[in-house]
């Protein structure tokens, strides 16, 4: 594999953070939490959370722009408008994405890094297709190709550009 093809492959796995958000009130049902779902337009940008993005991290976090992708069921489904971090997709060789580092670091260091108590209570639990055979439920996940295609109609619609945090870890 070439270093481009390399760096494009896991600059798909860093630009695909996603994750879907439900209104503060965890103890509803979905009909009744129809207030995000009003409160946002498809492409509209949201801020929730905070990571370093700048390189500098004597000046703190900074709050993560999220681009609404999709609305349902009183759900926004969010993806980060700029690649945040440069991650191997697997660094142990494992396979697949139900064991893959990737999603390890995403619901659990990513997870818990840049979202406070109440932010997390915000994100729900995302059960995937049919990935390498076997459902997943995450919280942070990566979108499966048919999804990629259904909301990106081409290839440049899929890119976003690197943070200067992201460029120095790697990233291309």
């Amino acid at each position: 594999m070439t270093l481009g093809a390399v760096c494009a492959a896991i600059l798909i796995v860093v630009i695909a953070g996603f994750l879907y958000v439900r209104d503060g009130k965890t103890d509803t049902t979905e009909a009744e939490v129809p207030s995000l779902e009003n409160a946002y337009e498809v492409g509209s940008e949201i801020r929730f959370g905070t990571y370093e993005q700048d390189g500098d991290s004597a000046n703190g976090k900074e709050d993560i722009e999220w681009i609404v992708l999709d609305k349902k069921y009183g759900k926004v489904l969010l993806l980060s408008k700029y690649c945040l971090d440069f991650r191997p997709y697997d660094e142990d060789g494992k396979g697949g994405w139900e064991n893959c580092s990737l999603r390890g670091w995403l619901n659990k260091e990513f997870f818990e890094d840049p979202f406070s108590e109440e932010e997390q209570a915000q994100i729900c639990k995302t059960t995937s297709g049919k990935r390498d055979v076997r459902e997943t439920v995450d919280q942070v996940f990566l979108l499966e190709r048919p999804k990629v295609r259904e909301y990106f109609f081409t290839s440049e619609e899929s890119k976003a550009s690197p943070t200067e945090y992201a460029r120095e870890r790697g990233g291309c």
